[in-house]
């Protein structure tokens, strides 16, 4: 399992890219931080392993 956000998936063996389509999100709109290492929009077809930790934070628009 994977944890995002606090929360389990069984993501392992997919790309942090394949989790943000998977979830509906926007990598373009998304911080990344992978096991407390925050990662370049050119790092996200990287492998997630189990027990991997994610955080994502995502921009919301409005005004």
């Amino acid at each position: 399992m994977v944890s995002i956000n606090g929360k389990q998936y069984p993501y392992q063996g997919k790309s942090i890219q394949w989790a943000l389509e998977d979830l509906g999100l926007d990598g373009a709109m998304v911080i990344v931080e992978y096991n407390q290492q925050i990662l370049e929009k050119s790092q996200l077809s990287m492998e997630m392993e189990k027990g991997d930790q994610l955080e994502l934070i995502t921009f919301l628009g409005g005004g």
